[in-house]
């Protein structure tokens, strides 16, 4: 249910195995603060790769 309004129940097919590993890594109490968190780093992780490929390139 992507686009259902902040708060309502989402339905996401997450392997099971794959959040509790999350849940430990992240020290996260619910499975909610440890999708959060996992976004959150993919997108800062992004942003730092983009960052740092374009180092160095003069820019036009």
């Amino acid at each position: 249910m992507i686009g259902s309004p902040q708060g309502a129940v989402k339905m996401l097919n997450i392997p099971e195995d794959l959040l509790k590993e999350a849940m430990q890594v992240s020290k996260s109490r619910t499975k909610t603060e440890a999708v959060i968190e996992g976004l959150r780093e993919l997108l800062l992780q992004r942003r730092i790769e983009r960052i740092l490929s374009s180092v160095g390139k003069p820019e036009f």
